[in-house]
């Protein structure tokens, strides 16, 4: 029996700390369980990573409280964790806590509540509330605008993020004052076992699914881990090469995950998979928590064989594991942004290589990574060139907004060739998608005498207009502010309002099409629970004609009745400062356009640009995604950007200016140091400020990536006692 447990905390410490194990608790505490302890005067929770006999610390405190009888990580979770802390250079007990949702690993063994809010006045009187509110009272503001802009209850977790807010209290003061209501959420009935109905056979797969399915079904025979790239045009089947491969892991009786990228997809993919497999669980943010806690037990009992959801579903405590799938594997949400900052897609391959398991890695854009491992050899390469049922790819038609202008003698958001187009369209009875990835109204709002942009305040970035709210937004740390009605710094009445966003397209949308049914689906739009399913199903139904939104409606979805994809403004991730940039345009191009004609009628594209002979542009309207990956991959291997190199990123950030630019420069050589001479440190470079902070950045490139890792890790050791800078490393970063 041991005397002695190592416990992993969720901070950033460089080892375990040894707590004592009473008597009664010494043949129980095992590798996995959650454990009480006693940090400083503070009581934690923390997972028991292992067991000894004694510690070289004389006076250990002891453990409080067992909470698992039965541990909730398995050892391969552990070896996962452990592979995470090396490779993303962040603590054990870091890795651990993002294996486990939030309300399971809190819960102290009784069922996780869901709190929300919602009205209780009301809309009417509500609206007068909001409208009577001083400047001072900003948060209390937000919170009642958000809730207004719901069909129902909004989880309180959901409030935190949208309004930025650190506590609830601004909550709180308007339940006092009797505006608003907090409740529990009640648990949806629906459970993991899918739906009643009889499951539906396969579909006859074409010439090329059954060559990738034969391949896979040959890695399965096998037993032993291999990763292939399905590279398949959009509308190529992936999603039943995907079906059918699992239902012949689930024959070998071995289990699946299914990674999707944007938790708009679930319902959709979800009702497909319900179709087709009974024992479904679900893992995604946007559940409650009392569903997440449950559809995560269900998993750890053992009662579901396919689990499917975000990111975080990769660590779902599922066994034996067969197969682990990810779609749209190139997507940039599959990297976590805070601590521990893995991906998604990488984590899968270590999984599944622990488990003896495949990957299929699915995209008609995969990254280049993933593709110059399938080139390389080291990934199987299976193509799916053709799109079901021989339907042939959209026409893309490319319009030089510059020219447009010039022609009509003024600006406009849609261009006569795409206005035709949707007219068309309309009067057929089809649909049309609008994408353009920038939401509000106006993206600068300027004095049209001396050049005055309205700023926010706590970060170097202009604010984005809300016509629907009136108000100044600033999309990175909430700031809201009333528009001026002259500028402030020459008095001049009147500002201009610049640049276009979703929402000022569905003002557009009203002008020139009165009484056709139009949506806008973007952040702003998808705020209530369900927001996301009921759109995407009005839109499926036919209730909504002209769907427009941000990327989340550019990507994997399958409408068979819309036939005409319009990308506003093609180049706006183009112009970003990111060696990303061009295949993040492609990306977002083709996969935009291969919404369109997924059914039995042609597809039509209208592209607009300022930058019509960009060649990420051509490639991306033709889907030739071989023809951009030539090109690119040139230009990435001279400058020995991944993925012929790996790349660690480094930023400090401060309210003190000098603070930030001092640490940073000491984080360079300390990381020149470590790196000896086998890395190249770049920078220090100033970001724009954030929230109030002032922000500047390292890049370490090398071509191998246990030399970033070493000035990562020196530099997060460097850092850990400075309460006044805050140092962020990151392990492949993703812009």
């Amino acid at each position: 029996m041991s005397a002695v447990t190592e416990v992993a905390l969720d901070l950033p410490l460089d080892e375990p700390l040894d707590y004592a194990v009473p008597e009664e608790m010494r043949d129980k505490i095992l590798p996995g369980a959650r454990v009480l302890v006693p940090l400083g005067r503070r009581r934690v929770i923390g997972f028991c990573v292992g067991t000894k006999d004694s510690s070289p610390h004389p006076r250990l405190r002891p453990v409080i409280e067992l909470l698992d009888e039965t541990p909730l990580l398995t050892d391969e979770l552990l070896r996962l964790a452990r592979w995470m802390a090396g490779y993303y250079c962040c603590s054990l007990g870091e890795a651990l806590a993002a294996a486990l949702p939030a309300p399971v690993r809190r819960a102290r063994g009784a069922k996780s509540i869901e709190r929300a809010a919602a009205l209780a006045v009301p809309r009417d009187e509500a609206r007068k509330k909001l409208d009577g509110l001083p400047p001072r009272l900003a948060r209390q503001a937000e919170i009642l605008r958000l809730l207004l802009g719901s069909e129902g209850p909004v989880p309180l977790r959901e409030i935190r993020r949208r309004t930025f807010a650190r506590t609830l209290s601004p909550l709180h003061s308007l339940e006092k004052q009797g505006a608003v209501v907090t409740l529990a959420l009640e648990e949806p009935a629906e459970g993991t076992e899918g739906c009643d109905s009889p499951l539906t056979l396969p579909p006859r797969l074409t010439a090329e699914q059954s060559m990738a399915l034969s391949h896979v079904e040959h890695l399965l025979a096998g037993k032993s881990h291999r990763t292939a790239l399905v590279l398949g045009v959009t509308g190529s089947g992936k999603t039943e090469l995907y079906l059918q491969s699992i239902e012949r892991s689930l024959r070998s009786g071995r289990k699946a995950i299914v990674l999707l990228p944007e938790i708009a997809l679930t319902p959709q993919t979800l009702a497909r998979f319900r179709e087709r497999f009974r024992r479904i669980a679900v893992l995604h943010s946007h559940l409650t928590d009392a569903q997440r806690a449950r559809h995560w037990r269900t998993i750890h009992e053992g009662g579901a064989d396919v689990v499917i959801g975000a990111r975080s579903a990769i660590f779902a405590p599922l066994s034996p594991l067969g197969i682990v799938i990810v779609d749209e594997e190139h997507e940039p949400t599959y990297k976590q942004q805070s601590v521990p900052r893995y991906h998604a897609r990488d984590l899968a391959i270590v999984r599944a290589r622990e488990n003896g398991a495949i990957v299929l890695l699915g995209s008609a854009t995969p990254s280049l990574e993933s593709y110059e491992n399938a080139r390389s050899g080291k990934y199987d390469l299976l193509r799916m060139t053709r799109r079901v049922g021989d339907r042939p790819l959209p026409k893309v038609e490319m319009v030089d907004m510059a020219r447009e202008h010039t022609e009509r003698k003024a600006f406009c958001l849609l261009s006569r060739r795409l206005e035709q187009q949707m007219r068309s369209v309309l009067e057929r009875g089809e649909q049309v998608l609008l994408f353009l990835n920038r939401r509000g109204y106006a993206t600068i709002v300027r004095c049209k005498r001396c050049g005055h942009v309205a700023s926010c305040p706590r970060c170097e970035i202009s604010c984005t207009f809300h016509r629907g709210i009136g108000r100044l937004l600033c999309h990175y740390c909430g700031h809201e502010e009333i528009p001026p009605d002259s500028c402030p710094e020459c008095l001049m009445p009147g500002m201009k309002y610049q640049g276009l966003g979703t929402e000022r397209i569905e003002q557009e949308l009203e002008r020139l099409f009165p009484g056709i049914p139009a949506a806008r689906m973007d952040s702003d739009s998808m705020q209530g629970l369900g927001s996301y399913e009921k759109v995407l199903e009005a839109f499926r139904k036919g209730d909504v004609r002209i769907l427009v939104g941000t990327q989340m409606v550019a990507k994997g979805h399958d409408f068979p009745s819309v036939t005409l994809v319009g990308i506003v403004l093609a180049d706006t991730s183009l112009h970003v400062p990111d060696f990303r940039s061009a295949e993040r345009t492609f990306q977002l191009v083709a996969q935009a356009s291969g919404r369109s004609g997924r059914g039995h009628r042609k597809g039509r594209v209208v592209l607009q640009t300022y930058a019509a002979d960009h060649f990420a542009l051509r490639t991306g309207a033709e889907q030739d995604f071989l023809a951009f990956a030539e090109k690119e991959l040139e230009n990435r291997k001279a400058l020995g950007y991944p993925p012929f190199g790996k790349l660690g990123r480094i930023v400090a950030r401060s309210a003190d200016q000098e603070a930030a630019s001092q640490r940073i420069g000491e984080a360079r050589r300390i990381a020149v140091e470590a790196t000896r001479g086998e890395a190249t440190v770049l920078g220090p470079a100033p970001l724009f400020r954030l929230r109030g902070e002032h922000r500047f950045q390292l890049l370490i490139k090398a071509k191998m990536a246990s030399s970033v890792h070493r000035g990562l890790r020196a530099v997060r050791r460097q850092n850990q006692n400075d309460r006044k800078v805050h140092l962020t490393v990151d392990m492949d970063p993703q812009g």
